[in-house]
């Protein structure tokens, strides 16, 4: 008697197919038969059996490719445009930098002030005036935390723009190998 359970599996053939399929199999004649059908279909299918990592040829050799001056030229540009859009948004945390510190001094004086005032504030609207020293302070807190987003992106673009010069420049030296009667040589 034979048994063959077909069990969901997620397998890519070398061609990028995905086939799903994993057979246990109790061996008789008549399985070995269903096998070599089924084996020979998976064949004609384009389907493999085996696992991905197998049907991956790995070439000994590798390809040459030689930096042209326009590929130095577009890494330039990108890294130019980097640096403007880290440049942006430097300036943006710049300025609201400068409003958290203009609100929180605000703030600072106006706390000085009520804290200075008499005693006596409810008689003088002094409740609604420390409600509008605690709204300062924490409108100034939330400058201060935008501040802050906008300082942590322009230092995250800037890595970025830095990484994108370094490749740039890779790909100066590289070109400058490759030919070295090149016009960028200047």
């Amino acid at each position: 008697m034979a048994i063959l359970s077909v069990l969901p599996s997620s397998v890519r053939s070398a061609q990028g197919r995905r086939c799903s399929f994993r057979f246990s199999i109790t061996l008789n004649a008549g399985c070995l038969l269903v096998l070599f059908l089924f084996s020979t279909a998976a064949a004609f299918t384009g389907c493999s059996t085996s696992p991905p990592y197998y049907s991956k040829a790995r070439s000994p050799t590798s390809a040459l490719r030689l930096v042209s001056e326009q590929d130095v030229l577009d890494a330039v540009e990108r890294a130019e445009e980097s640096w403007a859009k880290a440049l942006a948004a430097r300036e943006e945390a710049k300025v609201l930098s400068d409003k958290a510190e203009e609100a929180s001094t605000s703030a600072a004086e106006e706390s000085e002030e009520v804290s200075l005032a008499p005693k006596d504030l409810s008689a003088k609207g002094g409740i609604s005036r420390v409600a509008d020293v605690l709204q300062a302070a924490l409108d100034a807190g939330d400058l201060l935390a935008e501040a802050k987003r906008g300082s942590d992106e322009a230092d995250r673009l800037e890595a970025m723009a830095d990484r994108t010069l370094a490749l740039s420049e890779e790909k100066l030296e590289q070109h400058l190998a490759d030919f070295p009667d090149s016009t960028l040589h200047e």
